[in-house]
C-alpha cells in the first residue's frame, strides 16, 4: 500500500479527499430532516461517490502497471545498454588483439626477412669463399704437381749418375771378388771337406743320441699311460655296480673323451666294443659318467688322454 501512495501520490490524495466527502456526507445525514423529504434521495450522492473512488482506483492501478512497464522497459533498456556496451568492450578487445597479432606478425615477418636476408647474404659469402678456397687448393695443387715434377726429373738425373758410378764400382768390386773367390774357393773346398766328414759323424752320433732319447721317453710315456689307465679302470671300478643276472668275466672296450682335468665330455662314451650284455654296458657308462673327474696328467701327456681307449674287465 505503502509502494502505491509513493508511486502515485496524485491517486492516493483523490481516494483520501474521497473517504473524507463520504464520511461528512454520512455524519450529515443522519441530522432530523422533514418528514416531506424521502429517503431515496439522499442516498443518490452516496452511489456516485462510490462510483468515483473505483475510477479513480482502476485509474490509479493502470497509472501503477504503466509505472511498473516504465521501469522494466527502463530496465530492460539498461540491460541492453550494458550488454551492448560489453559486447563493444568485448569488440575493442577483439580489435586490440587483432592490431597486436598484425603488429606482431609484422615484426615477425619482418625478422624473418632479415633473417633470410642475412642467411642469403651468409650462404653467398660462403660459396665465394669455397670458390676462392678451391681457386687457392688448385693453384697450390698446380704448383705442387710442377714442384714434384721438377725434383723428380732432378732425382733422377742424381739417380743416374749415381747408378752408373754404382755400376763401375761394382764392376771394379766383381773383378777383385772373381780373383778373390777362386782362391777362397781353393781353400773352402779343402775347409769343407774336412767339416762335411766332421758334420757327417756329428749327424750319425746325434741320430743315435735321439733314436735312444725317443725311446726311453715312449717307454716312460707308456709307463706313465698304463699307470693313469690302470688308475682310471680302478676309479670306474671303485664307483661301479654290478647289475643283476650278470655273469663273471664280462668285459667291454670303451672309448671316453676328457678334458683337461679329467672331465668327461657329455655324450663321449662310446662303447666300441660290446660284452654283449647292454645291461652290463650301459652300467659301465653310468660308472664312468659317476666317477669323474677322472685322474689324467697334466701337461704335454694329457693330449694322449682327450680320446682314451680301455678295456673294463672288473675283477682283472
Amino acid at each position: 500500500m505503502m509502494s502505491v501512495l509513493r508511486s502515485n501520490p496524485l491517486a492516493a490524495f483523490l481516494a483520501l479527499l474521497l473517504h473524507v466527502v463520504l464520511i461528512v456526507l454520512l455524519l450529515f445525514g443522519n441530522s432530523p430532516e422533514p418528514a416531506s423529504k424521502p429517503v431515496v434521495a439522499k442516498s443518490e450522492p452516496i452511489q456516485a461517490t462510490v462510483v468515483d473512488a473505483k475510477q479513480l482506483n482502476a485509474k490509479a492501478e493502470k497509472e501503477k502497471q504503466a509505472e511498473a512497464k516504465r521501469k522494466r522497459l527502463a530496465a530492460e533498456r539498461k540491460k541492453r545498454l550494458a550488454e551492448q556496451k560489453k559486447k563493444q568492450a568485448a569488440e575493442k578487445k577483439r580489435l586490440t588483439e587483432q592490431k597486436k597479432k598484425r603488429v606482431a606478425e609484422a615484426k615477425r615477418k619482418k625478422v624473418e626477412k632479415k633473417r633470410q636476408a642475412d642467411l642469403k647474404k651468409k650462404r653467398e659469402a660462403d660459396k665465394k669463399r669455397k670458390v676462392e678456397q678451391k681457386r687457392k687448393a688448385e693453384q697450390k695443387t698446380k704448383a705442387d704437381r710442377k714442384a714434384k715434377a721438377v725434383a723428380e726429373v732432378k732425382r733422377k738425373k742424381a739417380a743416374e749418375t749415381k747408378r752408373k758410378a754404382e755400376v763401375k764400382r761394382k764392376a771394379e768390386a766383381a773383378a777383385k771378388r772373381k780373383a778373390d773367390a777362386k782362391r777362397k774357393a781353393e781353400i773352402a773346398a779343402k775347409l769343407k771337406a774336412a767339416e762335411d766328414a766332421r758334420k757327417k759323424a756329428a749327424v750319425a752320433q746325434k741320430a743315435r743320441e735321439n733314436a735312444l732319447l725317443l725311446q726311453m721317453n715312449a717307454e716312460r710315456d707308456a709307463r706313465e699311460r698304463d699307470r693313469y689307465v690302470i688308475a682310471i679302470t680302478q676309479r670306474i671300478e671303485g664307483g661301479w655296480l654290478r647289475p643283476p643276472n650278470t655273469g663273471e668275466g664280462l668285459s667291454c672296450l670303451i672309448k671316453v673323451r676328457l678334458i683337461p682335468g679329467g672331465d668327461v665330455v657329455p655324450g663321449s662314451v662310446i662303447v666300441i666294443r660290446s660284452s654283449g650284455n647292454p645291461v652290463f654296458d650301459r652300467s659301465v657308462e653310468s660308472a664312468i659318467y659317476k666317477a669323474a673327474p677322472l685322474p689324467v696328467p697334466s701337461g704335454r701327456l694329457f693330449e694322449t688322454f682327450r680320446d682314451v681307449q680301455f678295456e673294463f674287465k672288473p675283477g682283472t
